[in-house]
């Protein structure tokens, strides 16, 4: 059977293909096409076969199409085109050439057969996955809103010289409001803007519901692994699921931490080594939801505890991210062997147990 190699390049409105055809008798042949979105599939994917492996870049609709193309029978890879050299760094950038571009260097991977040859594959998301992904992106959205929202009514005071606590502008909003220096504007306004801050808290409180409870029935054994940890929440455990998928896929504690931005850069040459900034090259939800809960983590391992009081001297920003950073770590290996954490809290773990069968057994009644 022929082989097919295929670069993709996705967009809201097209799809724009570069076949690589390689026949049984070593012959190459290339082939371009370019498909309005509405005929994608009966086009393109209805095209595909056991012998095709697609190349697409990571972004959106990717994991959706590369679930799509894995459904036909072919194989989807997936890329970060950040670490892909050929697409990262190309003064020349069209979708034609970024597409031949993915399609040669899948040929090179598959064909060198090489595991470190760099290709910068990323984990396709299932479509529980991508839909615990959606929430939660949309709960930072409104968190963002939120704090947008308090931030304006603490200018709008700050306007007129009325002096407000921003931490609590909106359960205090009405006795604001009676300041004599106030217009009558500034209340028209300000009324507005906590009924818009009541109604995103309503949708923050349904969007966190969905979000426990998709992770909860998509990661049952990992999430109620992760709660047994101080500071992790079964909304935590689902954030930080979301980002991880499977731990298998990472070799090493080190490599898990990296990919969750917890992992300094060091450049290294000769005898000098260089600890730099957090890497940031892949996914960030986990590491907030964990920086969010430094205290609590550092209150229920006494290791971390130890690490902290020996850190004197170090910027606080620095001893949290390495807080964090050893949290992941200590994730790693309760996630690979399957075993509970040493420093499990009988009394909060029991709590968020009770939370997690409760999920459960609305699911199995629903």
């Amino acid at each position: 059977m022929y082989r097919e190699f295929i670069g993709v390049d996705l967009h809201s409105t097209q799809v724009t293909v570069h076949r690589i055809v390689v026949g049984e008798s070593g012959s190459l042949e290339r082939k371009k096409g370019q498909y309005p979105m509405e005929r994608m599939e009966t086009h393109f994917i209805a095209s595909l076969h056991a012998g095709c492996a697609v190349c697409i870049e990571a972004g959106s609709g990717s994991h959706a199409l590369a679930r799509m193309i894995v459904a036909a029978g072919a194989r989807a890879f997936v890329v970060n085109p950040r670490s892909l050299p050929q697409i990262f760094m190309s003064a020349k950038k069209t979708d034609k050439v970024d597409a031949k571009k993915l399609a040669d260097c899948l040929k090179q991977h598959l064909e060198s057969k090489d595991s470190d040859d760099g290709f910068p594959e990323v984990c396709v998301a299932d479509e529980d996955t991508q839909r615990l992904r959606m929430l939660i992106s949309q709960y930072q959205r409104v968190n963002a809103d939120m704090t947008a929202l308090k931030n304006n009514l603490y200018s709008l005071f700050r306007q007129w010289l009325v002096q407000v606590d921003k931490g609590f502008v909106i359960e205090r909003l009405d006795s604001y409001l009676e300041h004599p220096r106030l217009p009558p504007e500034v209340g028209i306004i300000a009324r507005r803007e906590k009924q818009r801050h009541e109604e995103l808290e309503a949708f923050k409180a349904e969007l966190r519901s969905l979000i426990e409870s998709i992770g909860v029935i998509r990661y049952r054994e990992q999430v109620s692994l992760l709660i047994g940890i101080s500071g992790i929440s079964v909304f935590g455990a689902a954030c930080i699921m979301a980002d991880i998928i499977k731990v298998d896929r990472f070799r090493t504690s080190k490599n898990l931490a990296s990919y969750l931005r917890a992992a300094p850069r060091v450049d290294a040459s000769n005898n000098t080594v260089h600890i730099g900034r957090l890497n940031k090259a892949g996914r960030k939800m986990a590491f907030e939801i964990l920086l969010q809960s430094v205290n609590h983590l550092v209150d229920g391992n006494p290791n971390l505890l130890r690490y902290t009081k020996h850190a004197v001297g170090k910027s606080k920003n620095k001893v949290r991210a390495a807080v964090v950073g050893r949290t992941i770590r200590q994730i790693f290996y309760i996630l690979k062997n399957k075993e509970p954490n040493w420093f499990l809290k009988e009394e909060t773990y029991s709590n968020k147990k009770r939370q997690v069968e409760k999920i459960l057994l609305a699911k199995k009644s629903a």
